[in-house]
This record gives C-alpha cells, sequence and structure tokens, in this order.
C-alpha cells in the first residue's frame, strides 16, 4: 500500500493508516513525501531501502511505515503512477507480493483489508466518480480523449459509462500494465498536448482536452486497456449514501483543518468524512492529543446536533 502526501496532509496519512489497520491490513506502507517528517515520525530509523534518505518508523511487528523523499516538482495528484512503478520494478520483492494499492491521504478505509485483497484478482480495482458519472461512450469529452489514445495507436476497448476517481487504484501483479498505460499517457501527453505535470489544473475549462489532467487520462486508460477492469460505485467514497467501502474527503477544508461550529455559521454541517476522520484519529498512530480529539469531537456533535434546525 502507498500514499503521497506534503504540508498538513500527514494527519490524513496517519489517519489513513489507522483505518487501514485496525480493518486487517499488515505488511509495510510506502510513503513518499516532500518536505519534513511529520512530528509523529521523528523516531524513524534509517531504511535498508534503496531510496535516497529515506526512514522507516516499525509501529508494530506487523506494520511498517518507509518514508520516501520525493524531490520531483511534479503535482502529486500527476505523479501517482510514476510513484506506483517505481516502487513496483526497483524496490518491492514482486515474488512475495500479489498487487500494490494506492490510497489518497485524505481516505478514510471503512472496510476489512480482505475484501481488497480478493478485489484485485477480479481487476484493476477503480471507484467512480460522482462528478460526471453519468458518462457514456458517446460523450464528447471521451471523444476529445481519443485524440490522446489514436496519437499512440489505443482503440477503445472498455465502453465506460461512469468516470472514475484518481484517488485510489488497487493492481494486481498480473495487471501492472494498467500502471503503465496511465503513466505513458501522461508522458506521452506533456510532449504532444501541452500537458503540464506541475499544475493540478490543466484549465478553467471544463471543455478543454484535459482539466484535471491525471483522472482525465486514469479516466482514458481504463478505456483503452486491455487489463481487466473492476469498478465500484460513488459510493464507494462516500460520494453517495450507504457506502461500505471508503471514505473520500474532496475539496476543503479537510478534517484535521475544518472548524465545525464557523462552518455551522454558514449552514454546513459535519460531513461522513469528517466523522470518520476523527473516528479513526485515535489508533496506533496518534497524530492529535487526547484533548484536541475531545475538543474537536464535542464540537462536531453539537454543530450536528444544531443542524438539524439551522442548516444551507
Amino acid at each position: 500500500m502507498c500514499t503521497l502526501y506534503e504540508s498538513h496532509y500527514h494527519y490524513g496519512v496517519a489517519a489513513l493508516i489507522n483505518s487501514l489497520y485496525s480493518n486487517g491490513f499488515k505488511g509495510d506502507i510506502y510513503v513518499g513525501y516532500r518536505g519534513d517528517l511529520p512530528f509523529w515520525a521523528l523516531e524513524a530509523n534509517k531504511s535498508t531501502m534503496d531510496w535516497e534518505d529515506s526512514k522507516t518508523l516499525r509501529l508494530a511487528n506487523d506494520l511498517s511505515i518507509h518514508f520516501l523523499p520525493v524531490s520531483s516538482n511534479v503535482h502529486f495528484t500527476n505523479y501517482k503512477p510514476e510513484f506506483i512503478l517505481q516502487l513496483w520494478n526497483n524496490h518491492l520483492n514482486q515474488s512475495v507480493i500479489s498487487g500494490i494499492f494506492y490510497f489518497d491521504p485524505d481516505i478514510i478505509n471503512k472496510c476489512d483489508w480482505s475484501f481488497y485483497e480478493n478485489w484485485i484478482s477480479y481487476g484493476v480495482s477503480l471507484v467512480n466518480e460522482i462528478v460526471w458519472n453519468d458518462m457514456p461512450p458517446t460523450h464528447p469529452k471521451r471523444q476529445q480523449w481519443l485524440k490522446v489514445a489514436n496519437s499512440l495507436n489505443y482503440s477503445v476497448t472498455n465502453n465506460l459509462n461512469s468516470y472514475l476517481n484518481a484517488g485510489f487504484i488497487g493492481v494486481s501483479k498480473n495487471h501492472i500494465g494498467f500502471v503503465r498505460m496511465w503513466n505513458e499517457l501522461i508522458e506521452h501527453s506533456v510532449k504532444e498536448f501541452n500537458f503540464d505535470k506541475t499544475k493540478f489544473f490543466q484549465s478553467k475549462n471544463n471543455y478543454s482536452l484535459f482539466s484535471v489532467g491525471d483522472q482525465d487520462l486514469l479516466n482514458l486508460t481504463a478505456m483503452c486497456t486491455k487489463e481487466p477492469i473492476s469498478l465500484f460505485g460513488p459510493e464507494g467514497m462516500d460520494f453517495l449514501g450507504g457506502g461500505w467501502l471508503m471514505s473520500h474527503s474532496t475539496g476543503s477544508p479537510k478534517p484535521w483543518k475544518t472548524n465545525f461550529l464557523k462552518e455551522l455559521i454558514f449552514g454546513k454541517k459535519p460531513t461522513i468524512q469528517s466523522k470518520l476522520y476523527w473516528q479513526y484519529s485515535c489508533g496506533i498512530i496518534k497524530a492529535h492529543s487526547p484533548l484536541h480529539i475531545r475538543k474537536k469531537l464535542f464540537a462536531m456533535k453539537a454543530a450536528s446536533f444544531l443542524s438539524r434546525f439551522y442548516n444551507r
């Protein structure tokens, strides 16, 4: 399992790891980062990995976190496939692992880890977005993306009806070619279609070739891949109600930055993503003091109660 973070997103990494471990994940977690190590990882020791200045924090006999400094100036949202391939090709023992998973650092896992291990046996594991979730094969955006595919002589193999979120991907060792294609499409788009890897948004206009480039090209990869894929609906990230898989806190402020009573003034009640973040803020990693957690839980409960009478 791997993730990427910089700045205050280390709080999200801590809660993500807590949520994975409490739901049965055991083993090694690889964290690419820019900047300083988080304060909760200062006891990390020099790693045995062949990655310059890497450090390892052993939290339990069955859980270790490897912190891997990233010197690239590429925006992390566009760095995901390159990072996954770096780990896969150079730093993982492929004879003993079945696959690799990437989670954004603002995701909380809600599901037993055994489900994920089974899931990747069905195909590349992906979750649908709520934005543009209804995106039929004839959608004009899909037709635009085919400019990139056609320039590489790729053809459509999957007539998808939904738009995919790039915050999570699970790939078995047999289907790692999906990540290679995703990375190839990004690199090709840099050379031929003015894709800027240092930017999150490629354009302010949704009608442009790319808006959120890495996610658009993930969708193009899913359209053209010959690897099997297995898709989960938007409830898989709590974009719709009834989800039991994971919870993705897109947008801002992030749960660890949210002032719940201030948000209530603007008619916003605490989200399920915030509730789950603070639920898993206390675990094998303690990124907040017990007093701070109690204060946040109280403010969140108060805001939830008051939102019954006042909300947007």
